[in-house]
């Protein structure tokens, strides 16, 4: 079993990070429910 602790985050793990779209939909999902309310 070989770890690589120099590649924990693949490159494409940034990207997901950038746009954390499970994150921001619960959050608008609240804001949009406030505002139309």
């Amino acid at each position: 079993m070989v770890v690589e602790p120099e590649v924990p985050e693949d490159p494409e793990d940034p990207e997901e990070l950038e746009e954390p779209d499970e994150f921001e939909e619960p959050e608008e999902s609240l804001l949009d429910e406030s505002v139309g309310s």
